[in-house]
């Protein structure tokens, strides 16, 4: 395939294409850093931020997640995301603080995700004045909380419990929120920095996406979409599947993704961030003997193991890395595994992420949305690959000229 003449999309700090970061609220219970106390509070979350969040590796943060009132508001979930009685403490203040190192970096804040579900979204979209009410405490939210955009994440509109009127209406919230963000950076923004309006979009299958977007509608009124290309296979289609191969047979892969949103469906590359995942999905294999892709499995692992997310057979990265086993490539479809006795686990490593990071460019994509730092090998000390070896990896082939700067802590920001 030739490669693309369009634009990239570049970001002004870095001068390379964008390396969009999802830091989820939740990730500091799965050991983003050691909880002393047990207790889950604001300062556990904080040390991840000021000890180790490089964001010279990230051109975007985008913290997850925000929700949806009944009243039809963008509102914090966590009880930490704002502290009124000592604010320097609220991770909200503190992920912006970030912007005081790395000037150039751009904060969004992300509404919805799989454990919000529809509902409240259908709800919000149902009518003219409810998606205002949304919009107009969107922009107050971002003002009063200094992110620089909002990023949309509805898994799914027109899908499951969301009825299939909302997949019009998906695309009137962002047409309301184009024209308000708009006349706001008219107003208030500086030129060189509007508010950001982006979304998060299915991977597939083809049905899905044709039943929840409006797409040649929807691409002219984001700044980015990200494709989840994250989660293409796991334990649930009872063979062994890759989450996130660059090519597969089956057609749930990230190259079918984005040819089918950019050649299929018309949205500009450039337009396009394609998903890179730092964990790993673990399955329990039927017969040891047979560990191929496509092998019959019953289910994920046989147990959860401490540091894992809340669904048991999903390993971060620094856990995949000190794994015991043989470890094996698949060349077609551009991806690494692991057999481990029964456990046959799919992941990512420094080879592969290189590889899509490749792909990026010679297709002339926007760039790369990592799901998360916080599962890399983020203090350096597990794989023996530095620090962010997976964010890294990206990084080298995306903004060749990038140099690794000092961590927040190391300058005194957050200390």
């Amino acid at each position: 395939m030739p490669q693309s003449t369009e634009k990239p999309l570049k970001n002004v700090f870095s001068g390379c294409l964008h390396r969009v970061c999802y830091y989820p609220s939740w990730a500091h219970q799965y050991r983003a850093v050691e909880d002393d106390d047990n207790s889950g509070d604001s300062e556990t979350v904080t040390r991840f931020l000021r000890e180790y969040l490089n964001t010279s590796l990230c051109t975007h943060i985008h913290y997850a997640y925000a929700g949806i009132s009944e009243a039809n508001r963008l509102t914090p979930l966590q009880s930490n995301d704002v502290s009124c009685s000592h604010p320097s403490q609220g991770i909200y203040y503190r992920i912006n603080q970030l912007k005081q190192t790395y000037k150039d970096l751009k904060t969004l804040i992300t509404v919805g995700g799989r454990t919000l579900g529809s509902g409240p979204f259908t709800r919000m979209v149902s009518t003219p004045d409810s998606r205002q009410e949304f919009v107009d405490s969107c922009v107050q939210f971002l003002e009063d909380h200094g992110f620089d955009g909002l990023d949309l994440h509805w898994e799914y509109p027109g899908y499951g419990d969301s009825p299939p009127e909302d997949r019009e209406r998906f695309t009137l919230l962002l047409q309301q929120l184009r024209k308000t963000f708009h006349k706001y950076n008219a107003l208030t923004r500086p030129a060189d920095s509007p508010l950001l309006l982006t979304a998060a979009v299915a991977p597939g299958p083809q049905q899905r996406i044709e039943n929840a977007y409006e797409v040649e509608k929807i691409h002219g009124l984001v700044d980015y979409m990200s494709i989840m290309t994250f989660d293409l296979h796991g334990p649930w289609n009872n063979v062994t599947g890759h989450g996130s191969p660059l090519y597969s047979p089956d057609n749930h892969s990230i190259n079918w993704a984005a040819e089918y949103y950019c050649t299929v469906r018309g949205v500009p590359r450039r337009k396009v961030l394609l998903g890179v995942a730092t964990y790993g999905q673990n399955f329990t294999l039927l017969d040891p003997s047979n560990s191929s892709l496509g092998a019959p499995t019953v289910g994920s692992s046989d147990g959860v193991e401490e540091g894992t997310y809340e669904e048991g057979g999903v390993l971060a990265y620094y856990q995949i890395c000190k794994r015991t086993g043989e470890r094996k490539r698949s060349v077609k479809q551009g991806v690494p595994y692991l057999v481990d006795g029964r456990q046959w686990i799919g992941y990512d490593d420094v080879d592969s992420v290189g590889e899509k990071s490749e792909y990026v460019v010679a297709r002339g994509y926007g760039g790369v949305v990592v799901w998360t730092p916080a599962l890399d090998d983020f203090s350096g000390d597990t794989c023996g690959e530095g620090s962010f070896p997976l964010l890294t990896a990206a990084t080298a082939v995306l903004c060749p000229n990038w140099t690794m700067l000092a961590t927040p802590g190391d300058q005194g920001v957050n200390s």
